[in-house]
């Protein structure tokens, strides 16, 4: 049964994303009074379609995406057609090409005020999700589900906060943790165990979350949404300037992502939190795939708006079947690229970095 669920998380999650970007170069299209062919969810056969206006709509077999099929941008079709897309102002075209983009933050904002109003946002009570046995916390009478109100000299410190003061203080560890309503002082001295690089006190964290009023849940999502984008910025700038490595296991591909969402995905249902973070990964691919398809990479979105903005500086139009053939090897050298993080991903799921607090 948890595969099960796991599997319909990952569907739900990249068939949702995929989608809404699709839509959203659809609706611009559609709004700049460009041909639009098909819009399709899903891929392979289709289990219903309706033609509406010269627009064929289908749902798929295949539910994980879809895609707009826009005049002009055809293989083979004259870009300069009457309701093509490379007819029309420099403005429809934008809007067109970074519609899909918009969309991925948009969904994820959408998440955000979700989860905000039904669920919370973490707050600044952390919860001991799990304690390994033999461990150091198992042996001072720390329990799963204990609420850690202090640490050493942090008073209700958030999950992140006691993270980072149960692994960088100097032993022994001083927590305070509430259980059934009553307080209990604790002194763990951290030490090493099987699977561990460094001395441990073994316990997993998770936050506990709290929820708000529309208003605050939507100046909440607006921020998440702008905090995590300037850390994915970061990361690529990190990974760009050979701060972070392939093989670090920092950086996932598609199979590790995936892997990773079943595996959320497969406890989303057993609790409020796991929920939580269930919402929260749909919302963080969701923005990392539209902050992707905005690098000027060829075949992706933000190198087609490189070439769109060039034209208009410049007064000149590029050659449409160079163009196209920029972005064919743009696809073949991303292909190549995924495949090769795809084994990488494959070698760490086999291989798994192992650690606890």
């Amino acid at each position: 049964m948890e595969h099960l669920v796991g599997a319909l998380g990952v569907i739900i999650i990249f068939g949702a994303i995929i989608a809404f970007h699709e839509f959203g170069h659809f609706i611009a299209a559609k709004w700049s009074k460009m041909g639009v062919h098909e819009f399709s969810l899903g891929f392979g056969p289709a289990l219903w379609q309706h033609e509406y206006r010269g627009t064929l709509y289908a749902l798929r077999i295949i539910p994980l995406g879809g895609y707009v099929r826009i005049a002009g941008m055809e293989p083979g079709e004259d870009a300069y057609q009457a309701d093509g897309f490379e007819t029309k102002p420099f403005y429809a075209k934008f809007a067109t090409l970074i519609a899909g983009v918009l969309m991925n933050f948009v969904l994820a904002l959408i998440i955000f005020i979700i989860m905000g109003m039904a669920i919370g946002y973490p707050s600044n009570r952390t919860r001991i999700a799990e304690v390994t046995p033999n461990s150091p916390a198992r042996v001072a009478g720390i329990r799963a589900g204990d609420l850690v109100t202090r640490v050493n000299d942090k008073q209700n410190p958030n999950s992140n906060e006691a993270f980072e003061l149960i692994h960088n203080s100097k032993p022994p560890v001083h927590l305070v943790v509430e259980r059934a309503g009553k307080m209990y002082p604790v002194t763990v001295t951290p030490a090493m165990l099987p699977g561990s690089d460094h001395p441990i006190i073994g316990v997993m964290l998770e936050p506990t979350y709290k929820t708000v009023p529309p208003g605050e849940s939507i100046t909440r999502g607006i921020t998440s949404v702008y905090q995590n984008t300037k850390m994915m910025l970061y990361g690529l700038w990190m990974l760009f300037s050979g701060k972070i490595s392939l093989g670090s296991g920092e950086v996932m591909g598609p199979i590790g992502i995936i892997h990773f969402t079943g595996q959320v995905a497969q406890k989303a249902l057993s609790s409020k939190e796991a929920m939580a973070d269930f919402l929260m990964l749909f919302a963080l691919i969701s923005m990392n795939v539209g902050v992707v398809n905005l690098l000027p990479f060829p075949a992706l979105d933000g190198s087609r708006l490189l070439f769109l903005s060039i034209e208009k500086i410049s007064r000149r139009s590029f050659n449409k079947e160079k163009e196209a053939m920029v972005h064919m090897v743009g696809m073949a050298i991303l292909l190549t690229f995924i495949a090769f993080i795809s084994v990488i991903d494959i070698l760490h799921w086999i291989h798994p970095p192992k650690g606890l607090h």
